[in-house]
């Protein structure tokens, strides 16, 4: 699989030929990810897609942003928590991240669902205070 023009999903086999294109609701900006014959990709919408692999047909598509809420990002109108990188699918369901900082828009919320229904299994919001990073002293000299 791979992105085709204007993001939209498309599988190509090792010929070079395009199987099926399908439209989906927004920019993505990763490659999707492939398991169990489903095509698994995220917008800037704020939507999770599960596409079949063979037809390009919706097997299912979960909200993943809080709120329907719009802003205006690179000349384009897209959710307040997109979903950023690839989706991530384990033996215990897909995990997708939507959000952009857990500082600002009212954080990344983290969602685990099923892999199959798109079904939500659990989910949550990352604090700030769950990250412990040191900050770097900007004024350190030392070696980065």
């Amino acid at each position: 699989a791979r992105l085709g023009k204007g993001g939209r999903p498309q599988t190509v086999p090792a010929d070079g030929t395009e199987r099926w294109r399908t439209t989906v609701d927004g920019r993505i900006d990763t490659s999707p990810t492939i398991n169990n014959g489903l095509v698994y990709a995220g917008t800037r919408n704020g939507w999770v897609y599960a596409l079949h692999r063979d037809t390009g047909e919706l097997a299912w598509r979960f909200f993943a942003a809080p709120r329907r809420e719009r802003m205006l990002a690179y000349g384009q109108l897209e959710s307040r928590w997109p979903l950023h990188g690839s989706v991530l699918v384990e033996d215990d369901g897909v995990w997708a991240i939507a959000g952009r900082h857990n500082d600002t828009d009212a954080g990344l919320w983290w969602w685990h669902l099923d892999p199959v229904t798109g079904e939500s299994i659990a989910a949550g919001r990352i604090e700030a205070a769950a990250i412990d990073i040191e900050p770097r002293n900007s004024t350190d000299t030392s070696a980065t």
